[in-house]
């Protein structure tokens, strides 16, 4: 095992499976939405699902895994949702109205960073090791790196002590993905063990985020003086229609794409969520 980027940026990860010069490791969807369409899908289709099992519904369930692992097996990858987890932000002040967002400099990626910024934030991307930084010295004011747990492994609490919810997304963005060439080598009974060991990992994995989850906020609170906020209803509302409108752009890249984003507001639909 070997963390990133040991090898090569982590960007550039998805050829270096591709071509077997790595054999596999994890990464996030969201990296490589422009080369495989779908993962714009899985990557945070932001304030969709609120809950783990709803997004699992929909991965494992309505059948969007496996059009995901079709997605990348045929561009030579195997893959499977490493965990189903939620992203939330933390800022230097509060976040409760559409007003307190407008022009807030706030760390963010992918999908997410759209909709916050047709809600009216400022997001900008800032890699991982220059984030503790970049809060402390007023570069940015607010961050996502997951939500409660990440946010406590980097001690984003120490610059920055309101925590806001409800989460900006809940989705299957980490994954474990395999060299199809070193796939393809492995013989057929270590295929299946192979396979069932990483399907039941990502859900011992789900299940046991979202109690460290609860963990992490009542330490963040008890501990290091964080506050949390609820966003208030005009601001939930603002967000969820720039999501919606983040969901059609990633619709409207392939017909595949609009099948999936269909499935997921007819089940949004289902759950009351939209209309």
């Amino acid at each position: 095992m070997f963390p990133a980027p040991t090898f090569i940026p982590t960007k550039e990860l998805l050829e270096a499976w591709r071509g077997a010069t790595l054999d596999g490791g994890t990464g996030s969807a969201a990296y490589w939405q422009s080369i495989i369409p779908i993962e714009a899908v899985a990557a945070n289709c932001p304030l969709g699902f609120k809950l783990r099992w709803e997004a699992e519904y929909f991965h494992f369930v309505l059948g969007f895994e496996e059009a995901v692992k079709k997605a990348h097996e045929e561009y030579g990858v195997m893959y499977w949702t490493e965990k189903i987890y939620p992203t939330a932000f933390i800022a230097n002040r509060p976040i409760k109205t559409l007003a307190d967002l407008k022009g807030l400099k706030i760390r963010s990626s992918g999908k997410i960073a759209d909709a916050l910024e047709i809600a009216g934030a400022s997001p900008t991307y800032i890699a991982g090791a220059e984030l503790y930084t970049s809060l402390a010295t007023g570069v940015v004011d607010a961050a996502h790196w997951g939500a409660a747990q990440g946010a406590t492994s980097m001690k984003l609490y120490e610059p920055c002590k309101y925590y806001h919810e409800p989460n900006l997304a809940y989705a299957g963005t980490d994954a474990i993905m395999v060299s199809k060439i070193s796939w393809d080598a492995l013989p057929e009974d270590l295929k299946k063990l192979v396979d069932l060991a990483f399907k039941e990992r990502g859900w011992k994995r789900s299940c046991e985020y979202i109690m460290g989850e609860m963990d992490a906020i009542v330490a963040m609170k008890t501990k290091y003086g964080v506050t949390v906020v609820q966003m208030d209803e005009e601001l939930q509302k603002a967000l969820a229609t720039a999501a919606m409108q983040v969901w059609d752009e990633a619709a409207a890249m392939t017909p595949e794409n609009a099948h999936w984003i269909g499935v997921m507001k007819d089940f949004l639909r289902k759950l009351g969520y939209i209309d």
